[in-house]
């Protein structure tokens, strides 16, 4: 990231932090806030084994499984051969969201497909961004 030169660099962190940031803010405040799904283990008449510490709160869409697709899309996107260990990583936190029992799998799948939403959208805004930057050891007039 940073041998594009500082400018690049700090727009590639800047729109990855946005990506992250925005698909985080819309999927805790306008889908779980809105949806208001009762995670498993409080749902009655279903019996969930619960490995993790519970945290409360709704249930869709998970917002790991969101995060993490929106990181491994943003910088797949930019940076091509870190698709296949970033989505890897992904899915096992969106797997590790259902196996410990606080999420259905409807949850981590909409969660992952809202993140590589906002991940494609903030990596097509800011390779356009960087196009149009001067390249590194050219000086701009």
């Amino acid at each position: 990231m940073w041998r594009r030169g500082l400018k690049k660099g700090l727009t590639i962190f800047l729109f990855c932090l946005l990506s992250v940031g925005i698909s985080d803010g819309f999927g805790n405040y306008a889908l779980k806030k809105t949806v208001q799904r009762l995670r498993p283990g409080d749902t009655v008449g279903l019996e969930v084994v619960n490995r993790s510490p519970y945290g409360g709160g709704f249930s869709f869409v998970s917002n790991h499984a969101t995060n993490m697709f929106s990181f491994a899309s943003f910088t797949s996107a930019i940076f091509p051969p870190a698709t296949i260990p970033l989505y890897g990583l992904a899915s096992i936190v969106a797997y590790s969201r259902v196996y410990n029992g606080v999420h259905y799998p409807a949850d981590v799948i909409c969660g992952g497909l809202l993140g590589m939403a906002f991940g494609l959208l903030f990596a097509t805004l800011c390779l356009r961004l960087l196009s149009r930057l001067p390249q590194q050891g050219t000086k701009s007039a």
